[in-house]
């Protein structure tokens, strides 16, 4: 079955995947002249799946200096991502989490020719698909890129890295080969310098040998206006050095109504001094918040236990992460709209677990 990777036919434009597991750039029904398509045949061991892959992407890049451009597109679980590097464009699809991912390098003569592929594909989408940026996707999270390391990178003790970025702040995990994990977290200007980092760590990481291994969005990954205070703090109260200095101030400046609290609450604490030896917290405690009682949608007392209504829920991904996190265990999440008064409720949760009774 030849799968379609691109179709312009305005421009007559078309990428594809044959069943021969061989890649052709077709201008109308004949080979467009001026490129040359770069892959290899490649078994996944987790599906079985039959793709073909760019992994020599050091040799590839040759003599590449940067990472110009990048666009990105997603349909349900299913992605598509071209990056320009000069007169090169690597493209690249999968799915959700589920590491068959597919890679094409393209080189064209010209760069010219490559600037008008990358627009082609940034522009003219399939229908269904959505451009959503490399970052975030709307409604389902942030995007976790992983990558493996190549033998340089083993040389250093680093099997694989994992980047993330919300808003202006970028994640690096870094992975040794007993697992071992090493995280550190960058504050940027902006979150366009932070797309920037992303690109430069791309470009040195596939320069090094590695090459990119799979993508996935993640709902407990929300950028900053889909968080609510509660939310956030649970991310910012364990890089503080004084949590409970760090949570009073917080709790000052919020409002004691509906609106923009967790952002006003950002604001008041900009300043507060960060502990760094917590790098992994945002990404630990992002998808944790207070949860209503069964009885009238009252918040819980702290450490109390209620019922839970329903079938047992399997231990897993999510409530593990909820009973690391410092606000306590059995705790779900519950969205504002959802709640009356859910930010008001959420200050007062987050005061009686972090300042104590008898603390003031």
């Amino acid at each position: 079955m030849t799968t379609v990777l691109h179709d312009d036919k305005k421009a007559r434009l078309r990428l594809i995947i044959t069943d021969a597991r061989a890649a052709q750039l077709l201008s109308g029904k004949t080979p467009a002249a001026g490129v040359e398509v770069t892959t290899e045949p490649h078994d996944s061991l987790h599906w079985g799946n039959r793709l073909v892959r760019l992994d020599a992407l050091k040799d590839w890049l040759d003599d590449a200096k940067t990472l110009d451009e990048r666009s990105m597109r997603w349909k349900g679980a299913q992605y598509a991502e071209a990056l320009r590097f000069g007169r090169r464009v690597l493209v690249c699809a999968g799915e959700n989490n589920a590491r068959n991912l597919q890679s094409v390098g393209l080189t064209f003569e010209e760069e010219a020719e490559a600037k008008r592929f990358f627009t082609s594909f940034a522009t003219v989408r399939p229908k269904g698909w959505v451009d959503t940026g490399s970052v975030y996707v709307e409604g389902k999270g942030g995007i976790s890129r992983e990558y493996l390391g190549g033998s340089a990178h083993s040389k250093r003790g680093v099997h694989a890295a994992i980047v993330r970025v919300l808003d202006e702040v970028s994640f690096l995990t870094t992975v040794d080969k007993k697992g071992k994990r090493t995280e550190k977290r960058t504050v940027h200007v902006n979150e366009a310098a932070a797309l920037a980092a992303l690109n430069a760590f791309e470009l040195a990481w596939y320069r090094e040998g590695g090459r990119q291994h799979e993508i996935e969005f993640m709902k407990t990954l929300l950028r900053r206006k889909d968080r609510t205070l509660l939310d956030w703090a649970a991310e910012e109260v364990p890089l503080q050095a004084d949590p409970v200095r760090f949570t009073r101030k917080l709790l000052q400046d919020a409002p004691r109504r509906s609106g923009s609290a967790a952002e006003r609450g950002q604001r008041a604490a900009a300043n507060a001094p960060h502990d760094s030896r917590c790098a992994l917290a945002p990404c630990r405690g992002a998808g944790v918040a207070r949860r209503r009682s069964s009885r009238g949608g009252e918040p819980s007392p702290a450490g109390a236990r209620v019922p839970r209504r329903g079938p047992p829920r399997r231990r897993g991904g999510y409530r593990r992460r909820a009973e690391r996190s410092h606000l306590g265990r059995g705790e779900a999440r519950a969205r504002p709209e959802e709640v009356p008064g859910a930010r008001r409720q959420d200050a007062e949760a987050l005061r009686a677990r972090v300042i104590r009774p008898g603390a003031d």
